[in-house]
């Protein structure tokens, strides 16, 4: 079992990888009553098209068969439902589906040990029958179909699809109606054994548990169960560079004000993922200063009505697809347009200040402390990092590391190309 210290924090959690691949990441806080864990598939919404066992044969897979799974897992043989039997001990469970995994967790103050194999025995115990199947799909289509009633979720998936031209990131991630109606029990049983093997999953647990004893009842647990091999799937990414696939696009909906998005494409491939740590550290700065709700842009533009209270910016940076979108309602979505498309073109040219940037680095640092007082933010750090690449404490070293003059490296981004706008109108009278 490899230990992994910091310290600076005086934090230290431990990492061992089992005979049968699964990775377990255990971060004792015997100080805490709360316990978390969460098991992680690096299987996600992107991840339609793949090889396996080297061949050259490429696979292809309807939308939303990743979050099509998850919902599957919960029914257990005899059509027991694992929500119930964690109730039953007093934990609270949950799962979601991202572009990139998929992650089953629960939290509790009690009966941990029995909490901790019910989450690897239902998530490793695949029970899809074709009724069931067929029964899922119209909750599932019930959901998609709510997503697209909401301008904000038209907007998202727009500005997307504006952004990227081929990167699976563009779909869903619970795919469309035509994809859902797409997928059946044996798909689904083929993207299980492919992708939900121990070598491509990790166990995160966080809190008040024996490390120890814990980690020998993973190893019992996995002992008794039988693997098939490990298919070592190849997923099929599309790598694009920084230029938009469209510059502009709208739809109309029932709706009173336009909805706008204005994005930001990133091309950050070739940057290692601990690059991309200090590139989003660099990229949150220059958001917070020139879109926060306490910057004077924020101020300014809402007196002048160019925006609302609903403006917003966020950002998603990894290597098979890394953007940036600034978000809101607009009385004129074109104004609101042109004003974030001549602020984002013009960041190159802006003299930040120097003692700001110290401030925010400290403030950032502080924020890294404070969440080892929570096992939920500890576990999900533990697994956002272990989905990138890169390990717990590297975050605070970039911050750390970080100098002023960094700036400048990520003005390259801010490109003429790059930029792409969605609009949601209402529907002309």
């Amino acid at each position: 079992m490899e230990k992994i210290t910091n310290e600076f924090l005086q934090e230290s959690y431990y990492k061992s990888t089992l005979p049968n691949g699964l990775t377990v990441i255990l971060f004792p806080k015997p100080l805490i009553k709360r316990s978390y864990a969460m098991l992680t598939v690096k299987y996600g919404s992107i991840h339609q098209e793949f090889k396996i066992n080297g061949s050259d044969e490429i696979i292809s897979t309807p939308a939303g068969v990743a979050h099509f799974l998850e919902h599957k897992m919960f029914e257990m043989p005899n059509k027991v439902d694992a929500s119930n039997l964690f109730a039953e001990l007093g934990a609270d469970v949950n799962a979601y589906t991202s572009h990139e995994n998929t992650s089953y967790y629960f939290s509790t103050v009690m009966n941990f040990e029995k909490s901790l194999e019910l989450l690897l025995d239902f998530v490793q115990t695949p029970y899809f029958i074709e009724e069931s199947v067929e029964g899922e799909k119209k909750i599932i289509e019930q959901e998609i179909m709510s997503s697209l009633d909401k301008p904000s979720s038209v907007c998202y998936h727009g500005i997307l699809r504006n952004l990227f031209e081929k990167n699976k990131v563009i779909d869903d991630i619970g795919g469309t109606k035509e994809s859902i109606n797409l997928i059946n029990k044996d798909i689904l049983q083929m993207c299980y054994n492919t992708f939900y093997h121990p070598s491509n999953m990790f166990l995160v647990i966080a809190g008040n548990f024996d490390l120890e004893k814990t980690l020998d009842l993973v190893k019992t647990n996995q002992e008794n169960k039988d693997f098939n091999p490990y298919l070592n799937p190849v997923v099929i990414n599309y790598f694009e560079n920084n230029k938009v696939n469209k510059e502009y696009d709208s739809f109309m909906m029932d709706v009173n004000i336009s909805s706008v998005s204005v994005g930001l494409k990133l091309d950050l491939y070739e940057s290692t993922p601990q690059e991309i740590l200090k590139i989003a550290v660099l990229f949150d700065f220059i958001l917070e200063e020139r879109f926060d709700y306490s910057s004077e842009n924020y101020q300014k533009w809402l007196r002048e009505q160019i925006i609302d209270y609903t403006f917003t910016f966020n950002f998603s940076l990894c290597k098979t697809h890394a953007y940036i979108t600034i978000d809101g309602q607009a009385p004129d979505p074109n104004i609101f347009i042109d004003v974030i498309r001549k602020e984002l073109l013009n960041i190159p040219n802006i003299k930040f200040n120097e003692e700001r940037f110290t401030n925010f680095i400290r403030s950032h640092i502080a924020y890294q402390i404070r969440k080892f007082n929570s096992v939920e933010a500890i576990a999900n750090a533990l697994n956002d990092e272990a989905i990138d690449g890169t390990e717990l404490f590297d975050k605070l070293l970039a911050l750390q590391t970080l100098k002023f003059e960094d700036i400048k490296s990520v003005y390259k981004y801010f490109d003429k190309d790059s930029i792409s706008s969605f609009v949601v109108l209402p529907k002309e009278n």
